[in-house]
């Protein structure tokens, strides 16, 4: 439902306005737009189809019953269909990261970590410096980098990094990445798809063995090679309408979903009903009767919308007032400034909250800094 609520004209346009501003200020060539996105892997394997004689009673496939653990891979492709080294991220963290990268694709940054999750110390002082290694990003050579608007990846840091090493920062639109993220669009896919079949394949290798961590990156590897091709990534660009630019990729009916998104205010738990107020005599318009029709044929014509109207979607008042993300560019003057006000903020609010926790009174650093806030 969020992907098809956010997925929208209005959303997709925004989009394409930010990067055709950025395209005709820097010119970037090919290789200098870069699309960079996270996806998890697992090192318990999803049964695959089974093929068995008709009439057999058992068929079965082993695998694990556990949930598995979760380790985050950073997949990087640039507009020209070349690549930068992954970053895997393994929960753990008092493991040497050369044995969790045992096999890994060449080049890859092995990073430790307490949840295997992206978090934004990570990304801005390990995750952008070693795109701006393989990329050479500076000042007279930057680059634009593709990303979501997770908060890992909108810090204050991570944008006064960008923004030192000549790399522009683009988000996409909430739950509009499966459409307009390269990586989702034809890359991702056949990666899940192909480390699928590495997983059931080294379980026929080796019997009864369970898959580790250490065992996780040489099985990432094959699922890499395989599906962060040329072609791929592309095709990737191209059906996001990014690279080449296209701005109507997108038709009509890809934004059709979002036609229940249009909301119906409905009054929250335990208030009444609003009675919208009735329009102004002034303001009833007359109904002008329709034309008779030409014949039977014109007559019978109807839309299955004006039969059944489509049903839109109900909001309660307490979220109709909250501010909808959008697609952004973080590296901008304006965006840096909510950006530090808001770090601003956040920071005095855990200034007031070890006070009142210790007892004392307010500091006269606290005093200054409210003063500015004011």
């Amino acid at each position: 439902m969020a992907r098809a609520n956010g997925f929208n004209a209005k959303a997709v346009d925004q989009f394409f306005t930010n990067l055709v501003t950025l395209l005709e200020k820097f010119s970037f060539g090919p290789g200098r737009i870069v699309s960079l996105d996270e996806t998890g892997i697992t090192n318990v394997a999803v049964c695959p189809k089974v093929l068995a004689p008709t009439g057999r009673k058992q068929i079965g496939q082993i695998t694990a019953a556990e949930r598995g653990t979760l380790v985050t891979a950073v997949g990087c492709i640039a507009n020209d269909g070349n690549t930068i080294p992954p970053v895997l991220l393994f929960p753990r963290l008092r493991v040497p990261v050369d044995r969790l990268g045992r096999g890994a694709p060449p080049g890859t940054l092995t990073l430790n970590s307490a949840t295997g999750w992206m978090t934004a110390e990570i990304f801005a002082t390990d995750v952008l410096p070693h795109v701006v290694r393989h990329t050479k990003a500076r000042q007279d050579n930057p680059i634009l980098l593709l990303l979501d608007n997770h908060a890992s990846h909108v810090s204050l840091e991570a944008v006064r990094f960008c923004q030192a090493n000549g790399i522009h920062l683009l988000t996409f639109p909430p739950h509009c990445s499966h459409r307009l993220q390269p990586l989702d669009v034809a890359v991702y896919g056949p990666m899940k798809s192909a480390y699928k079949r590495a997983l059931h394949d080294h379980q026929m290798t080796n019997p009864g063995r369970r898959i580790d961590l250490y065992q996780m990156a040489d099985i990432f590897r094959r699922a890499y090679d395989c599906s962060f091709t040329r072609k791929n990534i592309l095709n990737g660009f191209a059906a996001s309408g990014v690279s080449p630019l296209n701005r109507d990729v997108f038709d009509e009916a890809d934004f059709a979903p979002a036609a229940v998104s249009v909301p119906v205010l409905v009054p929250s738990a335990g208030q009444p009903a609003v009675a919208e107020p009735e329009p102004p005599a002034a303001a009833v318009a007359v109904p002008v009767p329709a034309p008779e029709p030409d014949g039977p044929a014109e007559a019978s014509l109807r839309s299955p919308e004006s039969i059944r109207p489509l049903p839109r979607l109900q909001v309660s008042e307490r979220k109709a007032g909250r501010k909808k993300g959008q697609s952004r560019v973080m590296t901008s003057t304006p965006e840096r400034a909510v950006l530090e006000e808001s770090h601003l903020a956040r920071t005095e609010k855990n200034k007031r909250k070890r006070v009142l926790q210790s007892g004392e009174g307010p500091s006269k650093t606290s005093k200054r800094t409210a003063s500015k806030l004011k």
